[in-house]
């Protein structure tokens, strides 16, 4: 290569070429724009006489809005069983005030009635001792078996309220075997980075079987990386609720002293710091007061005044919650990393008391409880095998300790005694629980599954371990107790699409649940003899499984239908103890019972009809328990309920704004029962007494079972802006029902009316 000298650059330079009399377009073009404008696109040269029109480059698109934050954490399993879930805008749409009402439609699970505002949950064939409730992602308090876990709950504290139906082997301590109530108090975190927006409502209604009025509320809002919201509940239910009648003279009538009131509060902070981790803090605080207990408390003298009368004068728990949750990225992996950490406060105070007694015995319970629980998470990255699939292993490590205090005391009613005001003197034989007791449960679990596009498999196995310390109680416990169990779970299943629309599944669980605290500590509620509590070590309840699963989706049907059957064993009974017949003699007491065969079906359904806003949905309810072991002569066995269901059609046009809902619970005749409950005049008013019997003036005869029940409710809504009216009308046809051992029951036609303020 030759190189020019310097000076023949600059001359080069200085003396420029002419132009050639044929120009190239793209050489001797015009001129360059200034740099501040934008260049025209250079086009191909044309045919002489051709206009040639520059283009113009378009303008830049605007940036697209960007969140200020995107949460990238663990994200959840897909829930491959039978789970309900219900979130707080729909409890609202439907007119609920309370849990009560918002639980209406979840298969398999029967609400019992004992107060007013107060629902004991059951679930196959089992109390709700057997059910996880899960606050926050801890286990809620419930001061060994003295606070119901739904009174301790609001529809506005409920963001998003999940039923996983069935028994499971790994939840926050252990196995549980009638499934897990979980609530969460806060959205989604997903959400979190909003500016400044503000989402809530404001609602007031009042109606229902006990004239219920109600005031509730709750507001979110977040701005860049932090979340804040809150939410209140104030409820009060008037002495007027038509339940199950106080005598037979008079069926249906008002129960007296079957009001109440209460109300909780809450709070809760999200803060992401990062954009895979989140932490939270969240505090909730329920309480009731003046509660009574009917119709215990319906008899009266000729001043209006109750004889004989239980009463709740406050009931309530405290709970604060604190955790995180941490996701990171480990050679193409998802790991997660969960914490939680809790301390709460349960208050239980009764007092019976009344113009037919010269005792006023009052009952306070109170306890704390103080836990943590770490989960580890790992999600690794799809891989392909029978199908692609992505594997997933977690494991959690859970404890806590409860410290309870429990304390009895009576005081004389009669006037020359001249007691002065107060609680009395204090007597420990009396309490319901063991003044210093102390209830220390932990558990550890691992959950291995590979979810696919079209099967899935999953594996889980935990162990609980409890150690409960109770003192010495003159007259009552001789010798300080200290016993301990380890209660292994196991669950595996299965879950195979077939076709578009079916999908069907199988899954087999063992699961053990050691000794339950309000049975081991369990004393004389008010009013009532007790039997004594059972013996440390041997209420070890074990539950073996198996569930068929099925679900269709399709375009115009969709079905969940889970059949299942297990077999118990430590379910415990009223019964002797042959080691108290050398020092107590023939005494009741809590003992383990027969084996027993549990089986039922729990499934819904939903129709869209295709007209606009116009469904359908079905509910099914069925369980029968029977003492005997598989291959032995079975009898029915004692309090199982009624099959329930409901039916339901709602239309909610999306351009109209207004809606209808046409709803009918329903419990089926339930004909089988034990033997005991053949000789209770309320379940078969059939049959003659004994007296008639004995005397032979009439013939017996068969009884026909426990009584269904019908309950029609109709309701609507009107949308104004904001503002939102829901009309409901409650057992329309006046029908009587009620479940067996529900001392409430359904109650009378009853109108509620809710008017909400949407921000």
């Amino acid at each position: 290569m030759t190189l020019l000298p310097l000076a023949a650059l600059v001359a080069l330079a200085a003396d420029p070429a002419p132009a050639s009399a044929t120009e190239n377009p793209w050489v001797d073009g015009p001129q360059a724009p200034p740099p501040d404008e934008a260049a025209p696109i250079p086009t191909a040269p044309r045919e002489p006489g051709a206009t040639v029109d520059p283009l113009d480059v378009p303008p830049r698109p605007p940036e697209p809005v960007r969140r200020p934050l995107e949460l990238r954490l663990l994200p959840s399993a897909a829930e491959l069983r039978l789970s309900t879930e219900r979130f707080r805008e729909q409890s609202l749409d439907a007119a609920a005030l309370d849990l009560d009402g918002a639980l209406i439609g979840v298969p398999g699970l029967w609400l019992i009635h004992e107060q007013a505002g107060v629902a004991r949950m059951q679930a196959r064939g089992l109390s709700e001792r057997r059910v996880a409730v899960l606050l926050d992602g801890v286990p809620l308090f419930d001061l060994a078996g003295l606070l119901p876990p739904l009174e301790q709950l609001s529809v506005p504290g409920s963001a998003r309220l999940t039923f996983a139906h069935g028994a499971r082997a790994t939840t926050a301590l252990g196995g549980v075997p009638a499934g897990v109530l979980a609530v969460d108090t806060g959205a989604s975190p997903r959400e979190l980075g909003e500016s400044l927006r503000l989402d809530g409502a404001l609602a007031a209604g009042y109606g229902g079987p006990d004239l219920e009025k109600g005031a509730l509320a709750y507001v979110e809002g977040g701005l860049f990386r932090a979340r804040a919201g809150a939410h209140a509940a104030l409820l009060n239910r008037e002495d007027q609720r038509r339940g199950r009648a106080p005598s037979e003279a008079e069926p249906g009538a008002v129960l007296v002293r079957s009001g109440g009131s209460g109300g909780a509060v809450g709070a809760r902070v999200d803060v992401a710091p990062l954009s895979g981790l989140r932490v939270f803090s969240s505090w909730h605080s329920a309480r009731a007061f003046v509660v009574p207990r009917p119709p215990g408390c319906a008899d009266s003298n000729a001043q209006g005044r109750a004889r004989d009368c239980t009463t709740t004068l406050e009931r309530g728990l405290d709970a604060w919650i604190a955790g995180g949750d941490l996701a990171l990225g480990v050679a193409g992996a998802t790991l997660g990393v969960g914490l939680r950490a809790h301390a709460q406060h349960g208050i239980a105070l009764d007092e019976r008391s009344g113009t037919s007694l010269s005792f006023a015995d009052r009952a306070r319970d109170e306890g704390v409880r103080a836990g943590a629980g770490l989960s580890l998470g790992l999600l690794l990255p799809r891989v392909a095998l029978w199908d692609v699939v992505e594997p997933r292993a977690v494991v959690s490590l859970d404890g806590y300790r409860d410290v309870l205090s429990s304390h009895f005391a009576r005081r004389s009613l009669r006037v020359r005694d001249a007691e002065p005001p107060g609680d009395g003197l204090e007597d420990p034989l009396g309490a319901r629980r063991v003044d210093g007791a102390v209830i220390e449960r932990g558990g550890v679990g691992l959950e291995l599954r590979a979810d696919g596009a079209r099967a899935s498999l999953w594996g889980a196995g935990s162990i609980a371990l409890g150690q409960l310390t109770v003192p010495a109680v003159a007259g009552r416990i001789e010798q300080p107790i200290e016993a301990g169990f380890a209660a292994p779970s196991g669950e595996a299943g299965a879950r195979v699409r077939v076709g578009e629309e079916l999908t069907v599944g199988a899954v087999a669980t063992h699961v053990q649940q050691g000794d339950d605290p309000a049975t081991l500590l369990l004393g004389p509620e008010l009013g009532t003899v007790a039997p004594l509590p059972a013996r440390p070590g041997g209420a070890i309840f074990v539950d073996d499984a198996a569930e068929l699963s099925l679900a269709w989706q399709g375009t115009i049907v969709d079905v969940d239908l889970a059949v299942w059957g297990a077999q118990r064993a430590g379910t415990l009974v009223v019964g002797l103890d042959p080691e108290d017949a050398a020092t107590l003699g023939e005494v009741p007491r809590l003992v383990p019972g027969p084996v027993q065969i549990a089986r039922g079906v729990e499934g819904r359904g939903t129709l869209r009809t295709g007209l606009d806003g116009l469904v359908a949905r079905a509910t099914i309810g069925l369980v029968d328990v029977d003492d005997g072991g598989l291959f032995d002569a079975r009898t029915p066995t004692t309090g199982v309920p009624n099959p329930q269901g409901t039916l339901a059609a709602a239309w909610d046009p999306s351009t109209m704004p207004f809606g209808v809902l046409a709803r009918a619970r329903f419990l089926l005749p339930q004909q089988r029962l034990s033997t005991a409950e053949q000789q209770d005049p309320l379940l078969c008013p059939e049959r003659p007494s004994d007296d008639q019997l004995a005397a032979g003036v009439v013939q017996d005869r068969p009884c026909t079972g426990a009584a269904g029940a019908f309950l029609f409710d109709v309701g609507a809504h009107l949308d104004v802006g904001a503002f939102r009216v829901d009309a409901l009308v409650e057992n329309l046809l006046d029908q009587q029902g009620a479940l067996r051992g529900e001392p409430l029951g359904f109650g009378g036609a009853a109108g509620r009316v809710l008017l909400t303020l949407r921000l």
